[in-house]
């Protein structure tokens, strides 16, 4: 899933990559690619903020935030969002015989134009949370590539700046931490990071 946060009316077009890989040998590595395919998607442009509804100091979605006014409001829902979730759908022809362990990677270039608005939807992973079936291997983790300077992404809208980035696929920390990079506090042996970890939201159809 896909979060379009880029201003406009209609649509605009991004090529996505989606791509298996085996596991690295070690830890914090990636394997061999298994499968990879592009695609060009239409993604929508988020509706225009509505700084009455979703204005300052108004109450937000997300825990312990307020609304800054540059939100736009779902009627169907009620609440304020920075952005819009776009499904982006590959079908792998012939399908792919998988391992029962994989990496899956998603990239597209952020460096400019509406896509540097756009983000990879992310899920939690507590328990009963986005891990439906199988499980995840490497809670509240996530492996980045390494972009220029210290953008982890490589543009300059990029979000992930971990200074332990530094080159190729580095394993980055989704939970909250003070240094932005998260931390290894776990709630017990196998739990989530503390205070809660997230996964892409990734759903892989098999047969």
């Amino acid at each position: 899933m896909l979060d379009s946060q880029a201003l406009g009316v209609g649509t605009f077009p991004v090529a996505v990559t989606f791509t298996f890989y085996l596991p690295g040998a070690t830890g914090g590595s990636v394997g061999a690619v298994l499968a990879t395919q592009t695609k060009t998607f239409d993604v929508p442009y988020r509706p225009a903020g509505n700084a009455t509804a979703c204005g300052a100091n108004t109450a937000s979605i997300f825990p312990y935030t307020t609304n800054d006014g540059s939100q736009w409001l779902d009627p169907a829902t009620g609440s304020c969002y920075y952005g819009v979730v776009y499904p982006a759908t590959f079908n792998f022809s012939p399908s792919v015989a998988l391992p029962s362990t994989v990496v899956n990677g998603i990239s597209y270039n952020a460096t400019s134009g509406p896509a540097s608005s756009m983000n990879v939807l992310f899920s939690t992973e507590t328990p009963g949370g986005a891990v439906a079936t199988g499980s995840d291997t490497d809670p509240g983790n996530l492996f980045v590539q390494a972009g220029t300077g210290s953008n982890a992404l490589g543009g300059s809208g990029g979000q992930i700046t971990c200074s332990t980035v530094s080159g190729g696929f580095s394993e980055y920390n989704t939970a909250v931490g003070a240094t932005g990079c998260g931390t290894d506090t776990q709630q017990g042996a196998g739990a989530p990071f503390e205070p809660i970890g997230f996964v892409p939201a990734v759903i892989i159809n098999g047969r």
